[in-house]
């Protein structure tokens, strides 16, 4: 039986037990309760890092979702494309404890790259041990569903 991959991946990094840091996964978990285009799946990436290899390769746009730290305000939506993200092509990789970027470069190395990425990085207020989004980035995740959303739809029109 062969497996028809959707074309479109949204993808959601993060530990969970670490508040903000599990925003891209708080992210996936309310986007699947949206009805979203067949085109689109969902994945709860966690903090797995080699193991996403075979969840990105050869998918047309990946859409990564992850608290991203910089100096902007807690909640801040930053955009990022592949290009500003994945390290030069001779960067040596391990397999060991491989972040999302370097999954992304593995990808690259391997010669099957998702064709199109698309980083949502949330800037985080709380990362400390606990289950619960701090208030502000609780506050916002409508936003963040919605600005998904428009990227989906910008996709896909």
């Amino acid at each position: 039986m062969t497996h028809t991959r959707t074309p479109i991946l949204v993808l959601g990094i993060g530990n969970i037990l670490l508040r903000d840091e599990g925003i891209g996964v708080r992210v996936i978990e309310a986007l699947g309760q949206q009805q979203l285009p067949d085109q689109v799946e969902l994945v709860d990436g966690g903090t797995a890092g080699a193991d996403l290899l075979d969840i990105l390769s050869d998918r047309q746009v990946v859409i990564i979702v992850d608290a991203a730290v910089f100096d902007a305000p807690p909640g801040t939506l930053l955009k990022f494309s592949s290009n500003d993200l994945l390290p030069p092509s001779q960067t040596a990789l391990s397999l060991h404890d491989l972040d999302i970027v370097q999954t992304l470069a593995m990808t690259r190395l391997l010669k099957c790259p998702p064709a199109k990425v698309i980083f949502l990085g949330i800037v985080p207020e709380i990362i400390e041990p606990g289950l619960e989004l701090s208030q502000t980035l609780q506050e916002k995740l409508a936003h963040y569903i919605q600005s998904i959303f428009q990227e989906l739809n910008a996709l896909i029109t």
